[in-house]
């Protein structure tokens, strides 16, 4: 019954991140995304679902085996540092998409980057599966991270329309 209890949290966790994060994301290509001068390197709109929906998946069942382990200051430690990323995801597509504030954006995800780099830290030494399946988070992060700073050297600090 544990397990079941921690795939649920992981699940629901992971889920309403994503919800939330998509909300601002669709707010933000609807309303101004769209008329902004984008990088070169940026994909289709299409590829962002797939590719959030693979990695959201893989966080999932990354924290639903760090779940599993017992409750000691390190497992404990590994969670907080997990589900802090979780919340700096929600932060960045609020202040990227949805208040088009690019140089916030750009300082939030490079913080979430390091804190994505901290989890996977602190989850390959609880169980390496588990840190290994955030590796195509911190890659993707990476690139977000590129794409950001290119939209910032593109249209400026700040969206005004």
């Amino acid at each position: 019954m544990k397990s079941l209890q921690n795939f649920i949290y992981a699940l629901l966790s992971v889920a309403i991140v994503a919800i939330i994060s998509s909300y601002f994301t669709r707010h933000g290509i609807a309303a101004w995304y769209h008329n902004a001068v984008p990088s070169r390197f940026t994909p289709p709109d299409s590829v962002f679902p797939v590719v959030w929906s693979v990695l959201y998946f893989l966080m999932v069942l990354s924290f639903y085996g760090i779940l599993q382990l017992p409750d000691k200051n390190q497992t404990l430690d590994a969670r907080l540092i997990f589900l802090s990323q979780l919340l700096l995801n929600i932060v960045w597509c609020f202040s990227f998409f949805y208040a088009k504030q690019l140089a916030a954006g750009f300082c939030i995800i490079l913080v979430l980057d390091y804190l994505v780099y901290r989890t996977i830290a602190a989850f390959r030494k609880l169980r390496p599966v588990s840190a290994f399946l955030l590796y195509p988070y911190f890659l993707w992060l990476g690139y977000a991270t590129f794409l950001n700073l290119i939209f910032i050297i593109n249209n400026g600090l700040i969206i005004d329309f």
